[in-house]
């Protein structure tokens, strides 16, 4: 009877120093194994797609933006640079699709406008984007790219009055980014043509004056104020700035500030 008592309890003892083992290696195991990384959000998604895309590769930003829009939760920013991102592999339906969808969750979304109304004037509804472009310039007077493509879209329309105003509008807010600077060139450049149009070639060749002395490289500038030059009897100056300007287009020169119709979309920030 004593025999059976001590295997008994030997056994328990055995049990319990079993589930002692167990609990620790459980503890150790779990010290040990290595923590599961947290999935991106999708807007961190975005900001990669963003750096790769800045990087010059494009086309690894899509797979990374459409995770975004599946993992979700889906910003306006997150459509914007989607719509981007379709933009530059040529699916432009597809594209237009996205700048709605960031326009549903922010209706005056100035990136989603503004890519809105470069797709419509791409495709020639300029009638659109010339009111899509107003939507911008409503919701922020001082988008410098509003302006200067609502400019364009009214001029095409023949709307020359408004046009001016634009561009005006446009040469009054300063660049913040490289493609604002070239947009403000650009209407500058083309308010100096209505100069011209408008028989005001004093005006157009100060304007062109203000454009080759921050590109002196700009052919185009270049051309139009030999023009304008001309037209006020200033010969030799005119002669001088066309010499420059055939120069510029012999050696196959491109401005180092490119001008007219920067049609490229506009990520968010």
């Amino acid at each position: 009877m004593r025999e059976g008592t001590q295997v008994l309890a030997r056994k328990g003892a055995i049990r319990r120093v079993w589930r002692l083992a167990l609990t620790i290696g459980g503890a150790a195991a779990a010290v040990c194994a290595p923590a599961l990384e947290p999935a991106p959000t999708a807007e961190a998604l975005r900001l990669q797609a963003r750096t790769l895309r800045a990087g010059g590769h494009k086309d690894q930003a899509l797979p990374l933006l459409e995770q975004a829009v599946r993992q979700g939760p889906a910003t306006a920013a997150i459509y914007v640079d989607l719509g981007v991102a379709l933009a530059d592999a040529g699916r432009l339906g597809d594209a237009e699709t996205a700048y709605r969808e960031a326009l549903a969750l922010s209706p005056d979304d100035p990136y989603a406008l503004a890519n809105l109304g470069s797709l419509a004037y791409q495709r020639g509804d300029i009638e659109q984007s010339a009111e899509i472009y107003s939507r911008v310039v409503a919701a922020n007077p001082g988008s410098l790219v509003g302006h200067c493509r609502l400019g364009h879209a009214l001029r095409f329309l023949g709307g020359t009055a408004e046009a001016r105003r634009e561009y005006g509008a446009a040469l009054a807010l300063e660049p913040a980014t490289p493609r604002e600077a070239r947009l403000r060139w650009d209407a500058a450049v083309s308010l100096a043509v209505l100069d011209l149009a408008d028989g005001n070639p004093a005006r157009a060749a100060e304007l062109l004056a203000f454009v080759e002395a921050a590109i002196p490289d700009h052919p185009r500038a270049h051309y139009l104020r030999a023009r304008a030059l001309a037209e006020l009897g200033r010969g030799a100056e005119a002669e001088r700035e066309l010499r420059v300007h055939l120069e510029l287009i012999n050696a196959g020169t491109l401005p180092s500030v490119l001008t007219v119709g920067d049609d490229a979309p506009d990520a968010a920030p």
